[in-house]
Parts: structure tokens; sequence; C-alpha cells
């Protein structure tokens, strides 16, 4: 029995990644100005100016990039919260660390994130006033409802962040909510 031929090798899509070692919000050597990926997240050196691309689409940024401060602790100190709130929020705010990047988003993206934030600040604040109202009237349903709309819009705000920090260390912040084009540019880890 005979073999068929073998197919042509195709050479592998070349996908052009950013070697980037952008501008700092802080001096810091230029050797240190780095930033990967890790599957689906970013990992970049803390005050690093990400590259003006939006990060939720890849498409060219509108305006100047958003500086995001970002705080992590460890999840285990989540374990505190059975022994009393107050000491977990003690031990976390001192534990926790910090980290600041600058990104950018398209004109879509902005327009998108202003919305929500004005629509989230517009329920918290109508919930709470209408709680306050609500007091005078004695009316319990009244009062749980707006206790949910008040609630719905901190929620809503929080869920408005541009990214989530997974960890954040000494010298390096690991960032989700990059779109896998964005995150594209950059070389996979162990290749920075």
């Amino acid at each position: 029995m005979t073999q068929p031929p073998p197919l042509p090798q195709q050479p592998p899509l070349a996908v052009p990644m950013l070697n980037y070692a952008g501008p700092m919000l802080e001096p810091v050597p230029a050797e240190q100005q780095v930033v990967w990926r890790d599957g689906k997240v970013l990992v970049a050196r803390k005050l690093l100016v990400l590259p003006p691309l939006c990060i939720k689409c890849n498409g060219p940024a509108e305006g100047e990039p958003i500086r995001r401060r970002l705080r992590w602790h460890h999840p285990g100190f989540y374990l505190l919260i059975p022994a009393g709130l107050l000491l977990y929020a003690i031990v976390a705010t001192v534990l926790q660390q910090h980290g600041t990047i600058a990104l950018s988003l398209c004109a879509k993206h902005r327009q998108r994130r202003l919305l929500i934030g004005l629509s989230a600040a517009g329920l918290a604040v109508g919930g709470l006033a209408m709680l306050i109202l609500t007091a005078h009237l004695q009316q319990t349903w009244l009062a749980l409802t707006s206790i949910g709309i008040f609630l719905g819009g901190i929620v809503l705000g929080v869920s408005n962040q541009v990214v989530t920090p997974k960890k954040i260390d000494e010298h390096f912040v690991w960032v989700r909510g990059c779109c896998e084009p964005f995150l594209a540019n950059f070389p996979p880890v162990g290749r920075a």
C-alpha cells in the first residue's frame, strides 16, 4: 500500500507583537519598562503608560490615557470575614498592594464608560433620596425598593471598572479586562 504524498507545509501565521517599553508615569530605568501577557491577563510594570490603543477593542485611542490606581489583597484574607468584618477590613486595608497604570480607550468605549458611570451615580443618588423620602411614608415595600435601587447603582458603578487586578506585587500588576486583540500585541509570558 502506498502512502499519499505529504501535504505542503504552511508557514505559521506571524502575529505582529509590540516589544513595548513605553513611557512611565514616574522615571524608571528603560530595561524595567516592560509588559507582556499571561493568557488573558496583561502583566505590566507599575506606573507604565500602555500604548495608545483601546484595551477593549484594540482600535485607535482617543484622548489622554486614563490613569488607574489599582488595589489588591491576597484572596486568603476573605477567610477573616467570619471572624469579623471590621477585622477583615483593617487587615485587608493595611496589607493591600497598590499599583498604577495608564491605559487608553477609543471614543466608543469612553462614551460607554461615561454613560454607565452616570447611570450608576443616578441610581445610587436616586435610591438614597427615595429612601429618605419613603421614611416619612412608612411604606416597607417602597423602602425596600429604594434600597434595591441604591444597591443596584453601587453594583453597576463597581462593575464599570475598565480593568481589574488579578495580582499586584512589588514591581508588577496583573490585570484582567483587556480584549484578545490588544493582548496579542504583547509577547507571551517568558518572552518579554
